[in-house]
């Protein structure tokens, strides 16, 4: 109580001290209404020359204040000042501004108005205020010492399990909630702080004056600060571009270019040249946009497929408001509790919908293509896809790698963007091989990508499945049984060794958690669903222009079986969230092994009925020509909606407000944006990566 009392006392303060002056430079006359009419931009203004009018400055400058008024601006001086630094510049930079905020300056002012005080709501999980940062970056005075600009650092105040379990305490949770919810809400936990100095003071001195301040106001208090110079910006310590930026930038410039003449010729000519159809938007917008289709009888995929985007990037869009700061954090304690909370958090199984997608498609083009070639082209298998995925995805690294850092700025940006960059700056390599999953699971470069390692692994493997199937079906068919079951044994035996609870961890440092990094990521585990996906593509093209004749009581059955799969799948996650729920280990092993499964069988269902007749209005909505088009745009949205979303909520200069409402207005915001980049991303980069590989490859396009 302590620090609350001391520091709720310093901020009245304050208060009272912009109060005191602002009556001062009030006019003194009978009119109240006009003492609050001053332009706010010029209030310092007017408050120093109404005091020199009065004759109320001293020889230094500063303003004359009453004895109430001088402990106030001296108790604000020890706080935000610092004491002693080491540094000489530093020192006599303290001093300009100790003499300007006494001086009622304006840079002054402004230096001290950047700096944070005790924000309201700490305890409803309040737990970050970041000052104002461009308005302290944009200060500048020129001094007897020289240039002073403004510096934002910001420091972190790690507190000790003592003070979470007294803050969580007024929401009422449990000691058993607490221990439970332990990892999730002791790791990571910080409080954030912003000040606004002279930019010639270094880290070392601001971390000494501010942790001897905030430990004598938090005596008794486990407190510990942090501050390291990449947490302290300026003007000048803003990105720079770099030769290699430059000369990327020059090449997607002229490829952008090439396709604007391109798009200009087609329009104008209609040309049948080759290398204008390849770049031409025109061309390529008609593609985007056709309604041909080699495999008109699996069109319900395409809205599976988009609605499966669509589920993937709004979980991420809640998983990026849980891990950046809220003015609600501790909200999230009681958020998960609730059943809705469930579509999320047990949302995962969405990624499992591509993997079977995947593996369906690949086994049906598999089949009719060595149907009516009689061979299997074994070269052209694995050329043909590792181009089809790795040109775009190759745009993707170098983006993630350079540019993201030009896309803003605020007191979280450079570890935000640090924290995307720099795994794509060592690993992309891995990336580019599809093996990251193995070699850096805790450094993804772009973190959505593991799911492309997954695929392509599989992939490349698809073939000891699908050869035996073609040439020998009843040994192909038992092959195929015996690697689903140790897909699902070996998933089973993880979760079973490493007590792996059975819902999605909520933690700030879930990309470094065990789980995440050696079973949620992990090829070898999550491969039943594109195993089933192989089995049922082969069944689907077994059955191709058959009528297949089904009751309707077992019509009925399979989608009331679907919808409780899969709802079971999404909303057994909720279970173990809950506080009166006790770790079960054959429970949680079952789980994890055989959810995704049964969430696969269900679209399985959707599809087959889709596929044979049966699928009725649902089949009708999923075959939209509309989520044909949405669908050709998904593999960008995929690559670069997660950017968007870090970005957004990384370069933020206030804390958000974490509720469904806004984070569903968030998701649907995404949505639109990423379609928009989806597009013209397909048009300038990935439909000519592809018309240029069927060149090479003399394939169809």
């Amino acid at each position: 109580m302590n620090l609350a009392k001391t520091v709720t006392h310093l901020q009245a303060c304050i208060v009272t001290c912009y109060i005191l002056n602002a009556t001062k430079a009030a006019p003194r006359n009978n009119t109240p209404s006009k003492a609050f009419s001053y332009n706010v931009a010029a209030f310092p203004e007017k408050i120093a020359t109404q005091a020199k009018n009065n004759g109320t400055a001293n020889k230094k400058g500063a303003v004359k204040l009453t004895m109430k008024q001088g402990l106030i601006m001296n108790q604000i001086i020890a706080t935000y000042a610092l004491n002693a630094p080491r540094d000489l510049l530093c020192k006599r930079q303290v001093e300009d501004f100790k003499n300007g905020l006494r001086s009622l300056e304006p840079w002054a002012l402004r230096m001290f108005d950047s700096s944070s005080k005790l924000q309201p709501g700490v305890l409803m999980g309040n737990m970050v205020e970041y000052g104002a940062f461009e308005q302290c970056l944009s200060i500048y005075k020129e001094t007897e010492n020289g240039p002073l600009r403004g510096k934002h650092c910001s420091f972190r105040l790690i507190p000790g399990e003592t003070i979470l379990k007294t803050v969580i305490g007024f929401r009422n949770v449990s000691h058993k909630r607490f221990e439970k919810i332990k990892s999730s809400v002791i790791q990571g936990v910080r409080l954030i702080w912003s000040v606004c100095i002279p930019d010639s003071c270094p880290a070392a001195d601001v971390l000494n004056h501010f942790n001897r301040t905030i430990m004598e106001l938090a005596q008794g208090l486990e407190i510990t600060v942090t501050l390291k110079e990449e947490n302290c910006m300026t003007l000048s310590t803003r990105p720079q571009w770099s030769s290699g930026e430059y000369s990327f930038l020059i090449l997607a410039g002229g490829v952008v270019f090439a396709v604007l003449v391109c798009t200009i010729i087609d329009l104008m000519k209609r040309s049948s040249n080759h290398f204008v159809r390849i770049f031409s938007a025109f061309s390529n917008g008609r593609r985007l946009l056709s309604r041909g289709s080699n495999q008109s009888e699996l069109n319900c995929l395409h809205g599976i497929r988009f609605i499966s985007v669509c589920y993937v990037m709004f979980g991420h869009r809640f998983m990026s408001g849980m891990l950046f700061p809220s003015i609600n954090s501790l909200d999230l304690i009681d958020w998960v509790l609730k059943y809705t909370s469930a579509i999320i958090i047990g949302g995962t199984v969405c990624v499992d919908s591509f993997l079977f997608v995947s593996g369906m498609l690949v086994s049906y083009g598999f089949f009719e293509t060595v149907t009516k070639n009689k061979r299997f082209n074994v070269v052209l298998f694995y050329v043909h896809r590792y181009i089809r995925i790795t040109l775009p995805l190759s745009v993707a690294v170098i983006v993630y790698s350079s540019f993201i850092q030009h896309f803003g700025s605020g007191p979280l940006w450079r570890e935000t963007y640090l924290g995307m960059q720099l795994p794509c700056r060592r690993f992309w390599w891995s990336a580019l091989l599809h093996v990251q999953n193995y070699v850096n699971p805790n450094f993804l470069c772009i973190p959505q990508t593991w799911y492309l390692t997954c695929e392509m692994l599989y992939y490349y493997f698809s073939p000891i499945i699908l050869y035996p199937l073609w040439k020998w079906p009843l040994v192909g068919s038992i092959n195929l049984i015996v690697v689903y079951i140790f897909s699902v044994g070996i998933n089973f035996y993880l979760a079973w060794e490493n007590e792996y609870p059975g819902g999605m961890p909520l933690t700030k440092q879930l990309f470094e958690t065990r789980y995440f990094q050696r079973h949620y990521i992990a090829p070898h585990v999550r491969a039943s669903p594109y195993v089933i996906g192989l089995g049922f593509g082969y069944t689907i093209f077994k059955t191709k222009g058959k009528r297949i004749e089904t009751r309707p009581g077992i019509n009925v059955f399979g989608w009331i079986i679907t919808i409780i799969l899969m709802c079971s799948v999404v909303v057994g996650s909720h279970v173990f969230q809950e506080e009166n729920h006790d770790y079960n280990r054959i429970e949680s092993s079952l789980y994890l092994s055989c959810s995704r499964s049964a969430w696969v069988l269900g679209i399985a269902w959707i599809t087959w009925a889709c596929v044979h007749g049966y699928g009725g209005f649902v089949n009708d909505i999923l075959s939209l020509h509309v989520f044909r088009i949405l669908g050709r745009v998904g593999y960008g949205v995929f690559l670069f909606h997660m950017c968007f979303q870090f970005l957004k909520d990384g370069s933020a200069k206030t804390p958000a407000y974490f509720s469904d409402f806004h984070m569903l207005y968030d998701c649907f915001g995404d949505l639109v944006i990423m379609i928009v980049a989806g597009a013209l991303f397909a048009l300038c980069f990935e439909y000519p990566c592809l018309t240029i590989e069927a060149v090479l490859l003399r394939r169809k396009t």
